[in-house]
């Protein structure tokens, strides 16, 4: 280090020089705050050189001088210019570079200078044997370097602050790259579906990362190992990446390996039960067949058909019992690869009859009520509802009009034509056992004094009369009229008969009247001689006399 001329110092004046530094190179001082300087070296020159003095806190002005100094080899040197000193804030910012002496091969490495306002920078690479470049800017207070390959290189940080620059350097040192690979345990170009493939990694790392970065594919296991499983996914003529991540030396390293998932080879299936006959009441039960696959344990059994042919037609339509029922299979793998088809076929016939319960009990009712008749129902062995079919319904005429028996018969028959061996009837008899009803008119009010034949005839009445079965004979009858003193009274009597002689009850009316021809005779008292002169009244009213009147039938 070559020392430059010393500071001179008087009362207001300090005149410094300054000393060679390697790593920092300072252009000029134009009379610059000190408060852009970092403390610690002024102060550090500042006790090499005067230790003894002390600053105050005014301005003092230096001499304007400056002199390079430029030491052999080629070194950075800073020069003497002139400063005011403001020694309250005083302070000088050193350069430095930040970040790791070593790289990885391949890798992105990030360097940071000091951070500051008003700080400009400038990035490069000198002695690049690695071949490392700048990925970016190269004017940020940061700076990435791609490492390039195996080898040093020198990265330079120009730095420059108040018009003040300063020049670092740092070494770095790439690491060499090492092998990756990823390969199967077998030689394989594809695998079946749902299968587990191991892989394995160059051996002697630091540690181990296996992911599945893309596709159908799961770990199984650690994925922390030299080696690994892999289960292929379920879905065919797809594909999973393998990708590893291993460390070596500080450095990662990662490759991948694509394995294609597929399978074209279809299943082998199996021949199913045998062809049977069986009777409808028995529930056909069909065998189905199975399947191996090169790929999957247990390939999907598919019901491709299930068909059932009706050969007989029966009266209710199709003959649902007899019948022959096929089903067809098939075996498919996860890839879609489908066997042949094989089949299965079971025969049902029918031939047995219904069972028919009893219809309703025989039974009497009057020609009144309504006719309701309870058939039979039936049960079979094939067929859930058989057919109840009437067979015959006769009636037979009674004795006299609305009395009858009428009998209905049936039988069973099933959907294939199958009757019931045995047929089952109802019997019921209708009698007219009701009378029939008269309704009659009249009045049984007394009609007074010798009414006319027309009234007496009205107060009598008429009637009709009704039945539900059968016609119906209506007579009247007239009693004599009879007399107890005055009062006269006669009687009408309505009877009824149907055709099966059933009577209606008798509906009487009564009228009754008085019968008057004599009138009412007088009895009176008086005189009719002639009174004397003067009679007084009590005479005269002897005289006219008092009356009574009486009749054969009543009151006067």
């Amino acid at each position: 280090m070559k020392r430059a001329t010393p500071f001179n110092l008087t009362e207001h004046e300090l005149s410094v020089s300054y000393f060679s530094h390697e790593r920092c190179h300072i252009d000029s001082w134009q009379k610059k705050s000190f408060d852009s300087i970092n403390k610690f070296l002024l102060i550090s020159l500042l006790l090499m050189i005067v230790s003894d003095f002390s600053f105050s806190q005014s301005s003092r002005s230096m001499p304007s001088s400056s002199e390079s100094i430029v030491p052999a080899g080629g070194h950075h040197v800073l020069q003497q210019s002139t400063l005011n000193l403001q020694t309250e804030a005083a302070g000088l910012v050193l350069c430095d570079i930040f970040g790791s002496p070593t790289a990885c091969t391949g890798g992105l490495s990030l360097f940071t200078g000091p951070i500051g306002a008003g700080y400009s920078y400038s990035w490069s690479v000198l002695n690049n044997a690695a071949g490392a470049s700048i990925v970016g800017t190269t004017t940020d207070d940061s700076v990435h370097i791609s490492s390039g390959t195996m080898g040093t290189y020198d990265l330079q940080l120009t730095f420059t602050v108040g018009g003040i620059s300063s020049i670092c350097k740092k070494t770095v040192t790439v690491i060499p790259g090492a092998s990756c690979f990823v390969y199967p345990s077998t030689n394989v170009t594809h695998v079946c579906p749902g299968t587990t493939t191991s892989y394995s990694a160059p051996a002697g790392m630091d540690s181990y990362l296996w992911t599945i970065s893309s596709g159908s594919g799961t770990i199984s296991g650690s994925n922390t190992s030299v080696s690994v499983n892999v289960v292929a996914g379920n879905v065919c003529d797809s594909l999973y990446t393998l990708t590893l991540t291993f460390s070596k030396s500080g450095c990662n390293f990662t490759c991948s390996s694509t394995m294609h998932i597929f399978d074209n080879t279809p299943p082998t299936i199996t021949l199913p039960g045998r062809d049977t006959t069986i009777l409808c009441s028995s529930t056909p039960v069909f065998t189905p067949p199975t399947a191996t696959d090169d790929c999957q344990y247990q390939p999907t059994i598919v019901l491709v058909k299930d068909t059932s042919i009706y050969p007989l037609a029966g009266p209710l339509g199709t003959c649902v019992s007899t019948y022959h029922r096929t089903l067809t299979w098939k075996a498919v793998d996860g890839c879609g690869n489908s066997s042949p088809l094989v089949s299965q076929t079971i025969f049902v016939f029918d031939n047995v009859g219904p069972v028919i319960s009893s219809a309703g009990n025989d039974t009497t009712v009057s020609c009144t009520s309504p006719i309701v008749f309870t058939p039979p129902t039936a049960t079979d062995n094939c067929d859930a509802h058989p057919l109840i079919v009437q067979l015959s319904d006769v009636t037979i005429p009674g004795t006299c009009p609305g009395s009858y028996t009428r009998t209905i018969t049936w039988k069973a028959q099933d959907a294939c034509g199958n009757n019931s061996p045995i047929h089952k009837s109802q019997t019921i008899t209708v009698r007219d056992i009701t009378p029939p009803v008269i309704v009659a008119t009249g009045s049984n009010t007394p009609l007074g004094c010798n009414p006319s034949a027309s009234l007496i005839n009205a107060a009598l009445g008429t009637a009709t009369a009704t039945d539900s079965c059968s016609t119906v004979t209506l007579v009247h009858t007239d009693g004599l009229v009879t007399a107890t003193g005055c009062s006269r009274s006669q009687i009408r009597t309505f009877t009824a008969t149907d055709a099966c002689g059933n009577m209606a009850t008798p509906v009487s009316r009564t009228a009754t009247w008085t019968s008057d021809t004599i009138a009412p005779v007088i009895t009176a008292t008086g005189t009719s001689l002639t009174l004397n002169c003067n009679p007084t009244a009590a005479s005269i009213n002897a005289a006219l006399g008092t009356a009574t009147a009486t009749d054969n039938c009543g009151p006067v």
